[in-house]
């Protein structure tokens, strides 16, 4: 009897375990699919659609972060890592954003203020809240759901480079509207570098919601790095 209970709780977790993946999977999809057919927010932005620039801007993290939620995430998800001190995950969560941000900035930052309007910094604060929103829902689906419940029986190695690949894959779509040459060198190398980041630090057993945290000043330095779009 405890044999056919154990076999049928193993068959219940093998079922709900697939059909996780199928949400998740599924979800990937229908974010990365209008990616298809528009273009790249910074290009609406350009062309003064501002309200097209952060719908679709908080599109894809919004749907990504509403499946995770609906799929019971936790946010207090980690991995334990008894051999890794609580002294160096600290360092890592302050020291590996600040090092994403200085990469975003020295590739992307253009010297700035001559001849700019007055007030500008309103609007750039304005996209350091948004891009902060939409690294927090990143990490939601990415890390909590992807990372640790779907991959947890996959090594360290491969969880980060999945979550790596399939984060760019959200955004690979906008490559037919801007061309591959431009997206290596602007929104997927920004994208798979803030992605990357995210999940060592997982890897190193903070929490969903520390990782979480640790966005956030991606998000700031990402608009920061871009702050001349926002003017």
């Amino acid at each position: 009897m405890t044999t056919q209970l154990q076999d049928k709780q193993s068959s219940d977790d093998a079922r709900a375990s697939k059909t996780l993946r199928i949400v998740a999977f599924s979800a990937i999809f229908l974010a990365a699919i209008p990616h298809l057919f528009l273009q790249f927010p910074h290009a609406l932005l350009m062309s003064g659609q501002d309200r097209a620039w952060i719908g679709l801007s908080v599109w894809a993290p919004l749907a990504l972060a509403a499946t995770a939620l609906l799929t019971d995430t936790s946010l207090e998800g980690r991995f334990e890592r008894p051999n890794i001190s609580a002294a160096i995950r600290t360092a890592a969560a302050v020291l590996v954003p600040l090092g994403v941000v200085a990469v975003l900035v020295q590739l992307h930052f253009q010297p700035p203020f001559l001849g700019r309007p007055l007030g500008w910094e309103k609007s750039v604060l304005m996209a350091m809240g948004m891009y902060a929103a939409i690294q927090a829902l990143d990490s939601v689906f990415w890390h909590g759901l992807i990372q640790h419940r779907i991959l947890q029986n996959s090594s360290p190695i491969i969880r980060i480079a999945l979550v790596t690949i399939l984060s760019l894959a959200i955004w690979l779509p906008f490559t037919v509207s801007t061309g591959f040459a431009v997206a290596t060198k602007t929104y997927l190398l920004d994208f798979g570098l803030i992605a990357l980041a995210g999940a060592i630090l997982f890897e190193l057993g903070l929490k969903t919601r520390s990782v979480m945290l640790a966005r956030v000043l991606i998000g700031v330095g990402y608009a920061w790095a871009y702050h001349n779009l926002f003017f």
